[in-house]
């Protein structure tokens, strides 16, 4: 099966490979339908990765820099056991049209900057977890219309630092160390969307539409952070 329909790196002229040698040039090895990487890789503008639906993309002790290029993921991406900060680096376009699932690292989960866009679809789930810092730092632009959840963290749950996140469906914060939501941008929950809050929201910014509070959640204006 063909784990990257569309896979470019510079210089490999976005060729269509087989299946051995979509994941040989992430560096990993194949089983199945899943191809593990022991090391991360970098996207520059003009690369572009597809990984389809069925198919698994698991990394181990490094994460994904996207500079400028295109993932669109379909099927399943897993980063675990990473040590460093910031498992997904993103300053291009992530489309998830599936299952990105990040846990076990030491640092940040994902970050979202340098005019990055990060679109979750209907039927994308996102879900971060077990990390040593920030679960997700936004500058730029994150559009969810799926689910997004964000669990155990070191730090806050959702770092919004001066970006815009458009939410028209469900994200969930919970069991943070630090801040649940810490808002220094915009934050637009669209009717039918919502946040569930178990934690703290600061706000240093704007939030519109629907907060649900569960157990001791609270929402502060404040601008000291």
């Amino acid at each position: 099966m063909t784990i990257l329909l569309c896979f470019s790196v510079q210089d490999a002229h976005a060729s269509l490979y087989d299946s051995i040698n979509d994941c040989n040039a992430l560096g990993g090895l194949l089983s199945g339908t899943m191809c593990g990487v022991g090391g991360g890789f970098t996207f520059y503008p003009g690369d572009t990765l597809t990984i389809p639906s069925g198919a698994t993309l698991e990394l181990t002790f490094y994460g994904i820099i996207n500079s400028g290029g295109i993932i669109n993921n379909y099927g399943t991406i897993t980063i675990s056991d990473y040590l460093y900060n910031g498992i997904i680096n993103n300053g291009g376009t992530i489309n998830n049209y599936g299952t990105i699932t990040i846990s076990s690292n030491t640092g940040n989960g994902i970050k979202n900057y340098n005019g990055g866009t990060i679109t979750n679809n209907s039927v994308g789930q996102i879900t971060v977890s077990n990390t040593g810092g920030t679960g997700i730092t936004n500058t730029d632009t994150i559009n969810n219309y799926g689910t997004i959840t964000i669990s155990n963290t070191g730090g806050t749950g959702i770092y919004n630092q001066g970006g815009t996140i458009n939410n028209f469906a469900t994200i969930t914060v919970s069991n943070t160390a630090g801040t649940g939501i810490l808002n220094a941008g915009t934050i637009k929950i669209s009717k039918g969307g919502y946040i569930t809050n178990s934690g703290k929201i600061l706000v240093c910014g704007k939030i519109t539409g629907n907060i649900k509070n569960s157990g001791t959640g609270t929402v502060t204006k404040t601008c000291t952070y």
